[in-house]
C-alpha cells in the first residue's frame, strides 16, 4: 500500500479526489485533466471527479474563494462534447444564480435540452428563547 506524505503532496494545494472503476483509470484521469484545464480557464478549480457506469460523470468544482458546485454530466458523450457543455454551464452560472437568487449547489446536465438546478437549502432561522415552545411533558391533556 502506498501512503503519500500529505505535506509534500499538497504543498501546492489540495489534491483532487478521483474515483471510478480501476480498469478505466487512464480514461478517467485524462477526462479529469480536460475538465481541470477548462475550469482553470474560466476561474474554477476541480476538487473531485467520479465516473460511474450508472450515473455518468460527477464533477465538483469551485472558485478559489467559493463554494463547491456539483455537476453531473451524462456518460456516452465524448470529451469535446462534455467540454463544450461544461463551458456553457459555467458561463451560465451568473444568470442561473441571478434567477434563483443564490449560487446553485448542484447541477444535473444529463438532459438533452436543459439542466436541473438545486439551490442551497435556506439556513435555519434562529429562534429566540422567548419564542420557543417548551415541552411540559403533559401529553395526556394535549399540552
Amino acid at each position: 500500500m502506498f501512503v503519500a506524505n500529505q505535506e509534500i503532496a499538497e504543498s501546492k494545494g489540495a489534491l483532487p479526489k478521483i474515483f471510478g472503476p480501476v480498469d478505466r483509470r487512464m480514461e478517467i484521469y485524462k477526462q479529469y485533466q480536460a475538465f481541470e484545464d477548462t475550469c482553470k480557464k474560466l476561474g474554477y478549480d476541480v476538487t473531485s471527479l467520479t465516473y460511474s457506469e450508472y450515473s455518468g460523470w460527477t464533477l465538483h468544482f469551485k472558485r478559489p474563494e467559493g463554494k463547491v458546485i456539483k455537476l453531473v454530466l451524462k456518460k456516452g458523450e465524448n470529451s469535446a462534447q462534455m467540454e463544450e457543455r461544461l463551458i456553457k454551464i459555467i458561463q451560465s452560472l451568473p444568470a442561473i444564480s441571478a434567477q434563483i437568487g443564490v449560487e446553485p449547489t448542484e447541477l444535473d446536465a444529463r438532459y438533452e435540452k436543459g439542466i436541473a438546478v438545486l439551490k442551497p437549502a435556506p439556513e435555519e432561522e434562529s429562534v429566540s428563547p422567548e419564542d420557543s415552545v417548551q415541552d411540559t411533558g403533559d401529553k395526556k391533556n394535549g399540552r
